[in-house]
């Protein structure tokens, strides 16, 4: 059904993400955050007719585990309305992912990295939303407005049971880049760092395997 380089375009918020899509034959914009990803989806807007918010989510609900897919039917926006996605264009990837879980609960767009299981817990209980991310919002609202499509698939990287550890977070830039020399720092002056750095790392191989998996089988 996809065939033209205008099918789609990506908008991801980290290069992790983006290595995932690295051999595909449609536009992928790599924007962190919401001011980042609004951008992008003005660029692709003009450039095609559905585009795909991607990447990594974080789980707010404790049945929903890192590395499980989710292609959500809503998304809470920061206006706390419920915003409806593409169903043409999620239809056509759930039944290339029908012999695999995935999860359509809500999204929520949220502005900075939660990492506090109580902070997620009141967010679930609130909107009923299972995952939460960063650029989707925002994406939205510029679709909305050029009347372009809109969908959602992304993993779950960080879920209830390990939340992203604050080092990390301190070591992540405006752009979403992490400063290598930074978490030097922080494992240098505490070494139990490096084994919660090892469970990131293991975190990010099986939800990365995912995102790759997805990309290869729906687009």
């Amino acid at each position: 059904m996809f065939k033209k380089k205008s099918d789609f375009g990506f908008i991801v918020g980290v290069k992790e993400e983006y290595n995932a899509l690295k051999n595909t034959k449609y536009y992928v914009k790599i924007a962190y955050g919401a001011k980042n990803a609004s951008k992008a989806a003005k660029i692709l807007c003009k450039k095609v007719e559905c585009i795909v918010s991607f990447g990594f989510a974080g789980s707010i609900d404790s049945k929903l585990t890192n590395g499980e897919i989710i292609v959500p039917k809503f998304l809470v926006g920061k206006n706390k309305k419920k915003k409806f996605l593409s169903s043409k264009y999620r239809s056509t990837i759930l039944h290339k992912l029908s012999n695999q879980e995935v999860n359509e609960k809500g999204i929520i767009s949220v502005d900075k990295i939660i990492n506090e299981n109580e902070r997620k817990k009141r967010i679930y209980e609130k909107f009923k939303a299972s995952s939460i991310d960063m650029e989707s919002d925002s994406i939205y609202k510029i679709c909305y407005e050029k009347k372009i499509p809109l969908i959602i698939v992304r993993v779950i990287f960080d879920d209830l049971n390990f939340n992203i550890p604050n080092f990390i977070v301190k070591s992540t830039n405006s752009n979403g880049d992490v400063s290598i020399a930074s978490l030097l720092k922080f494992v240098s002056t505490s070494p139990k760092n490096f084994f919660v750095l090892v469970r990131v790392y293991i975190y990010y191989l099986r939800a990365i395997r995912k995102l790759k998996e997805i990309s290869e089988k729906c687009f």
